[in-house]
């Protein structure tokens, strides 16, 4: 059950945006099915009445579709790709106010990304070991980006911006410690959350 249960809040807070600061646990964990119908027609459950245990940040409500998803993508055994599970504790640094955790991993999620997408189109036309070696050979991020351009990788993002609002800023944590404020973080989430949905789309 615990398994299941931590699979299936993994898929909420990937889906959803929700955070929990304490997991729910198998022996406080129930589920309340009652929908409140008055946020709209379809219908919305809300996390503080669905979801007895743990602590929780926003947002207040998921949708229906979101956990009927989360459910069917559990019990498929199916789990969200380590590049989403990454961005998705970039988020929630960020609503924790860690804002040099979440710098680094808004850059790390781009980057397992971006690696993914080269691999995948390498995949068929090149030996397993030549490509990691290429890949290992990449410098950096920014070393990503001309990787996948050169492969005729479409991304929704410019390269000036990634350098500016993703690259740049976790330069700056990581090689000088810098403490970045909120704002900048936000960007560097919202560039990560682009290019994942465009090239790591979660199934």
């Amino acid at each position: 059950m615990d398994r299941w249960l931590h699979g299936f809040v993994d898929w909420l807070e990937v889906f959803g945006g929700i955070h929990w600061v304490d997991r729910p646990t198998e022996h406080t964990w129930f589920v309340n099915l009652a929908v409140d119908r008055r946020s709209d027609s379809a219908g919305w459950l809300n996390p503080y009445d669905v979801l007895h245990a743990g602590t929780y940040i926003e947002p207040l409500s998921v949708s229906q579709g979101t956990w009927s998803d989360a459910v069917e993508r559990t019990n498929a055994d199916k789990e969200p790709g380590i590049d989403h599970l990454i961005l998705r504790d970039a988020r929630s640094a960020l609503l924790t106010a860690d804002y040099r955790k979440a710098s680094v991993d808004a850059s790390t999620a781009l980057e397992v990304a971006l690696a993914g997408a080269a691999r995948n189109r390498l995949g068929d036309d090149a030996p397993t070991a030549s490509v990691e070696r290429l890949l290992k050979g990449v410098n950096g991020l920014m070393g990503l980006i001309d990787l996948v351009e050169a492969l005729q990788i479409d991304v929704p993002v410019s390269r000036s911006m990634v350098q500016k609002r993703v690259a740049e800023p976790r330069n700056g944590v990581v090689h000088l410690g810098e403490a970045p404020t909120e704002a900048p973080v936000r960007a560097a989430i919202e560039v990560a959350q682009q290019v994942l949905l465009a090239l790591s789309p979660l199934e």
